[in-house]
């Protein structure tokens, strides 16, 4: 089992467009008496990723076939970022943060040192860390601002599949998680004339 990361340059892998699914781990009980329904999370959710591929030349189609096809169908791992939002939107330093106090199995949220003074992260924005169960990828769910001393205190999803130490470093410039394709089967389409028409990519993601 190999993991290779997406090519940070060349036309061939610049998708026209992607879609991000979280697949939520989620029990839903529904009483036949009174038809009250409750709902309960449970840990796992994970990543899935749609990426869409213009009309590309014969070039620029053989470059992303190789790539997926060295995969050899969903046996190799794809280290795979927001390719559409590869840093934060906010202005937190992008080097240097760390996990200043330890954080829970299944928390939904960190604190973070080294931010920057009176800095953000922003809704939407991304982040990577290392827990005891392996490197996680985690959104961040609300607008949170640094203290003057550069500490921020951030809400994230999912909920931490392990432990986070103290001091863990955090990546927020290209962070990624672990994908394979979703299904056995790579089908490439090519065309006429040097142009190969419009495909799209199904991933999903796996843990380390």
């Amino acid at each position: 089992m190999t993991t290779y990361t997406y090519p940070t340059t060349g036309s061939a892998f610049a998708p026209a467009g992607l879609t991000w699914t979280q697949r939520h781990n989620t029990r839903v009980s529904t009483s036949s008496l009174n038809g009250a329904t409750q709902t309960s999370s449970l840990p796992g959710s994970r990543w899935a990723v749609s990426l869409d591929y213009p009309i590309q030349t014969y070039a620029e189609r053989a470059q992303i076939e190789a790539l997926l096809t060295r995969l050899s169908g969903m046996e190799h791992r794809l280290a795979l970022w927001d390719v559409s939002r590869p840093q934060r939107r906010g202005t937190c330093n992008l080097t240097g943060v760390t996990v200043s106090a330890v954080a829970a199995q299944f928390a939904a949220g960190l604190v973070l040192a080294g931010c920057g003074a009176s800095t953000t992260l922003l809704a939407g924005d991304w982040l990577r860390v290392t827990t005891s169960n392996g490197a996680q990828l985690l959104q961040i769910a609300a607008d949170a601002t640094a203290s003057a001393g550069g500490a921020m205190t951030v809400e994230t999803r999912p909920l931490l599949r392990g432990s986070v130490a103290s001091g863990a470093a955090v990546t927020l410039d290209k962070p990624t998680a672990l994908f394979v394709l979703a299904t056995p089967e790579l089908s490439i389409p090519r065309g006429g004339t040097n142009k190969c028409p419009p495909f799209s990519v199904e991933l999903m993601e796996v843990f380390s």
